[in-house]
């Protein structure tokens, strides 16, 4: 079941549903391949290695149709069609954000698909749901009309949802730490407002973790209980550590150090925002990387760890850990992470429901001569 469609698996009743579907949805393949997409004997012989999962449309037929098999820890997804009178309402995107669904509760670990060359349009669209290329295989068919081969590509599944914990701590800039939380908390993988109502399409598990389970005192006064403790917070696969003027004392706070430290050796992404990077810079962990922090705390960064190559001109930097400028910027890196995590149009359309400007335009940060 998914927010918007409802999916079912077909059955024998359903091959001629599906033939007419993907003879119908794929017939531009015909400028370069003599024949129809496939048959009603092509179809019986992939339900016995894999499934059809279909959606139903009104009495013109199914609405949409893909090909599931799990190979190994991956899932091969195959024949993804939709109805050419249902096209253009993201129910593609849909039945993709499905098979990842399928395919983490089948604890795999990646998405397989092949793509015909000759048909542009897909690879930005895969690419756009994060699917990277995975190079090329050769297509032999006598019916070829024109040169072909297809393109591989494939996805890393998340098992479950991830967690993103955000350290906090006393005299913690507020949006360097609720600017990535809005993010990561609203983020879905199905579009629309309604979709923010439950979690069931949430690829996060957002929470505040600091030292203790003591009310933490922001920058500006604002006070916040955190989610967890260091002792009793879940696995965090996200680690973002923000900044405020609370960094320059932990820079000495071998407590805080060691946790970071043992935290982003278990986190499958380390993040940072504004002079949290100092603390970073501080472990070595952005030692002879790319990196950046607030305008105003560029120099010291430079002086923490000579190797770093520190980036002035960037609001985020991605060099195996992902660096952001001060404060606002941290919103700009917590949609980097989401498109690298979920594809660019996941990260695109949370932009737009909250309202955010991302993706338009890279703005530079502001140069302060100090």
């Amino acid at each position: 079941m998914d927010d918007a469609i409802t999916l079912r698996t077909a059955g024998p009743d359903d091959v001629a549903g599906i033939v007419s579907l993907l003879n119908a949805a794929f017939a531009m393949e015909r400028d370069f391949i003599d024949k129809d997409r496939t048959s009603a004997p092509e179809v019986e012989r992939y339900m016995t290695t894999g499934a059809f999962v279909a959606v139903d449309g009104d009495a013109a037929g199914l609405a949409a149709c893909m090909y599931l098999e799990q190979r190994g820890n991956r899932v091969y997804l195959g024949m993804l069609a939709v109805n050419p009178s249902q096209q253009g309402r993201g129910l593609g995107r849909q039945m993709v954000a499905a098979a990842e669904r399928h395919a983490a509760a089948l604890g795999c670990g990646a998405i397989d698909i092949r793509i015909v060359n000759r048909r542009t349009e897909l690879p930005p669209f895969y690419r756009g749901l994060g699917f990277v290329d995975n190079g090329t295989e050769p297509l032999e068919d006598p019916k070829l009309t024109k040169p072909a081969h297809f393109i591989g590509m494939t996805k890393a599944v998340a098992r479950g949802r991830q967690g993103v914990g955000i350290f906090i701590f006393d005299d913690v800039e507020v949006l360097d730490f609720a600017g990535p939380f809005e993010v990561f908390s609203r983020t879905r993988t199905v579009a629309g407002a309604e979709s923010r109502r439950t979690d069931d399409s949430a690829p996060f598990d957002t929470f505040t973790v600091a030292r203790t389970r003591d009310q933490v005192t922001a920058i500006g006064g604002l006070k916040v209980v955190p989610h967890y403790s260091w002792a009793d917070a879940p696995a965090i696969d996200i680690l973002v550590v923000p900044g405020g003027f609370g960094t320059r004392a932990l820079l000495h706070d071998e407590a805080t150090l060691t946790w970071i430290r043992d935290t982003a050796a278990r986190a499958r992404q380390v993040t940072s925002v504004c002079t949290g990077a100092l603390l970073l810079a501080k472990l070595g962990l952005l030692q002879k990387k790319r990196a950046t922090t607030h305008w105003a705390g560029l120099e010291l960064l430079a002086t923490i760890d000579p190797t770093i190559q520190v980036q002035r001109e960037r609001r985020v930097v991605h060099d195996g850990v992902f660096t952001s400028a001060g404060v606002s910027a941290g919103i700009d890196m917590a949609f980097a992470v989401v498109e690298q995590t979920c594809g660019r149009e996941v990260a695109l359309e949370t932009a737009h429901y909250i309202e955010y400007p991302w993706g338009k335009h890279d703005v530079p940060k502001h140069q302060d001569a100090l």
